[in-house]
């Protein structure tokens, strides 16, 4: 029987438009960039200096708030705009929320954390039980160890100012064992696992950085042995790999070897750990699970919260002006007889604007947010974003685009205050700490931190004067502006003169 001519017709049409769909799909263009050269693609120019100050003038040069990279052939998407974060890493979460897999996210055995964990089962089971036992709606769970640890920061910052850094370092880290394992925040006041967490965070941020390690981009290098020019990463894995496994294991079993005899926990304060022993089956896989969030919480509540105070710091001897301003609203609205508390918080709206301020200008001081992967293939803009491209928001550009921040160089905690009723603009603290993440991978801590800041802030500017500190001399030694290169980007060091405000 002769094959009829009309189904001829409609299979050749059939073909013929799925070629021309494929044709197209494969030919819509990549956003703009610069040109790639063979094997190592843009490699060289994450190398040479900081990787967000090159995100930026590509930015300008390709007047594009997306732009693509090939480095050692693999795909990067750089996003320079809150907009484009917006659209792709929240509206389009269901495919934007996997993690970029760093080889010394393993070798480094950072593989337990969630923060870094691909999107799947087991994150999605970690995220949970960090959400679950940290409602933004239960403040009470955390704000009294907050409050705890900021007024002894107070105490030992009067008594030796020089060593400001270290007692933000304390506070920050007794704050976080107390919330998530039950210490008592006097007791672990720099403590040998606040100095583990210090030590390991350290590795966590320059593990997570883009460009930092070339084995990241160059797989193969994995296999060469340490002793080999070039592969020092192999020896700070190992470094790194020695806190990790502390930090994982410390906190969890001195607290429950303390505190826990056959499933009896009533000795434990009110913690997460006390809280999801309590409800655990008692099996490995329970106790590991829990371990690993605890060790996450622990090992990335102290960073934000330190390098976010240290640029508080630094703003306040750069624009006294606005410490001024703070101090007034403080002495009218709290007085001179008490310091405030968390009941205080919505009657200190400039305390608030400083609080995000402070996180914007952060943000400018330092560079990117950690990497997100792309599952499928995507469009945005007529711009083609290639299945599993690795996603990069460019914090430095979108906390300095004037379109959101009018002179983004300038501390002005006054941004925030809508002149016409002197209410906070409360989409633009939303947009002053975007540090926090994006859609599905954002921070599940971000309101404990905001709360540990601002109390930390309102209670510094009710109690000291922060100005630029005097050599042995008597001669003004003015603050260092250079800072390193981590996700976080903590300053070098610079010194500040604290003086006490009331007696």
């Amino acid at each position: 029987m002769p094959f009829p001519v009309e189904l001829l017709f409609l299979c050749w049409s059939v073909t013929v438009l799925y070629i021309l769909v494929r044709f197209n799909k494969t030919r819509r263009s990549l956003p703009p960039g610069p040109l790639s050269l063979p094997y190592i693609g843009n490699l060289r120019y994450l190398i040479s200096r900081p990787n967000w100050f090159t995100y930026t003038e590509w930015y300008q040069k390709y007047d594009s708030d997306i732009v693509h990279v090939n480095i050692a052939g693999s795909s990067y998407i750089i996003l320079n705009s809150l907009e484009a974060a917006t659209e792709l890493l929240e509206r389009r979460s269901g495919i934007y929320s996997s993690r970029w897999g760093i080889h010394l996210r393993y070798a480094g055995r950072y593989k337990w954390s969630f923060v870094l964990m691909p999107y799947g089962p087991e994150w999605k089971a970690q995220r949970k039980l960090c959400t679950n036992m940290f409602n933004p709606n239960n403040p009470d769970e955390h704000e009294s160890r907050e409050l705890k640890a900021t007024r002894i920061f107070l105490l030992k910052l009067h008594k030796s100012p020089n060593d400001l850094f270290q007692h933000l370092l304390d506070m920050a880290g007794s704050t976080i064992l107390s919330i998530v394992y039950g210490f008592d925040v006097a007791a672990v006041q720099h403590s040998l696992h606040t100095v583990n967490a210090e030590e390991g965070a350290q590795g966590f941020l320059q593990a997570s950085i883009l460009g930092n390690f070339l084995v990241d981009d160059v797989p193969w290098l994995r296999y060469v042995p340490s002793w080999f020019p070039g592969a020092s990463f192999q020896a700070q894995a190992q470094f790194w790999r020695k806190y990790m496994e502390k930090i994982l294991h410390g906190p969890f079993d001195e607290m429950k070897n303390h505190f826990v005899s056959e499933r009896n926990i009533s000795g434990l304060e009110s913690c997460f750990i006390s809280q999801c022993l309590g409800k655990a089956s008692g099996e490995c896989d329970d106790e590991m699970f829990i371990k690993s969030v605890a060790a996450s919480l622990y090992l990335g509540g102290t960073d934000t919260t330190v390098t976010t105070l240290k640029s508080f710091f630094l703003a306040m001897i750069q624009y006294p002006e606005c410490q001024k301003k703070a101090q007034q609203e403080l002495d009218c609205i709290i007085g001179r007889n008490r310091l405030p508390d968390f009941a205080d918080r919505d009657t200190l709206p400039y305390i608030e604007a400083i609080l995000h301020e402070t996180m914007r200008r952060a943000r400018i001081l330092t560079q990117n947010g950690l990497p997100h992967l792309v599952s499928e293939e995507d469009v945005y803009n007529g711009y083609r974003i290639p299945k599993n491209s690795i996603v990069i928001t460019n914090m430095w550009a979108m906390m300095r685009d004037e379109r959101n921040f009018k002179d983004p160089f300038t501390f002005n905690p006054d941004r925030y205050i809508r002149p016409a009723d002197g209410q906070l603009d409360l989409d633009l603290l939303k947009r002053a700490t975007a540090g926090f993440g994006f859609g599905r991978r954002i921070c599940p801590g971000k309101h404990m931190a905001l709360s540990a800041m601002w109390i930390a802030i309102a209670s510094i500017l009710s109690v000291f004067e922060i100005s630029k500190a005097v050599d042995e001399n008597g001669q003004v030694i003015e603050p260092s502006m250079k800072f390193k290169s981590t996700l976080q980007a903590p300053s070098q060091g610079h010194r500040v003169g604290i003086k006490k405000s009331v007696e």
